[in-house]
């Protein structure tokens, strides 16, 4: 999670596939520098289609449906009742902001929806997914954070399906 991962510097050495957490776009750019500082340390040339970002994801038919399931399901009550006051608690929130100066107490779930998770209807994911690839400079996979859908087996299983069926088509040309 550190920005300039020294891990993430190992990772590029060796050449081991690169894994980034969730976080603000300047912090994941951080990531991949990171992958090529410690790549150069070894003569290896990294290859982008070897980096795995992790992110929350919810689809729906519409973005209202995704917003309200995000929020009042698992995923949101995890972000609120323990990753949240965790981040918070260790001084770590700053990795999820916009913009540094935000304060810390602007952060919260509605706002990760907003501005860091790929909730939506499929058109909206397809749309941040897009933008997460350009502002990145590219990734070769997208790992889907998933949480304890026990109660909302239905619901999750709908946004596997949309994502696979609507937005996986629409980005595979990468």
């Amino acid at each position: 999670m550190s920005p300039g991962s020294e891990t993430l510097k190992i990772a590029g050495e060796k050449g081991f596939m690169p894994l980034s957490l969730s976080l603000n776009l300047a912090h994941i750019a951080s990531h991949w520098r990171a992958v090529e500082e410690g790549a150069a340390r070894s003569g290896r040339t990294p290859d982008r289609r070897d980096w795995r970002l992790v992110k929350e994801v919810y689809v729906a038919p519409t973005d209202a449906l995704a917003r309200e399931r995000a929020l009042g399901g698992a995923m949101g009550r995890c972000w609120r009742e323990y990753l949240l006051p965790f981040f918070k608690g260790s001084g770590m929130i700053e990795h999820f902001k916009v913009r540094p100066s935000e304060p810390d107490s602007a952060i919260d779930v509605e706002y990760l929806v907003e501005n860091s998770w790929l909730v939506g209807s499929p058109a909206t994911v397809t749309q941040k997914l897009d933008r997460l690839y350009r502002d990145t400079g590219g990734f070769g996979g997208l790992l889907c954070m998933i949480y304890d859908y026990s109660t909302e087996e239905e619901h999750w299983a709908e946004s596997l399906d949309l994502l696979t069926r609507e937005v996986w088509p629409r980005f595979a040309t990468r």
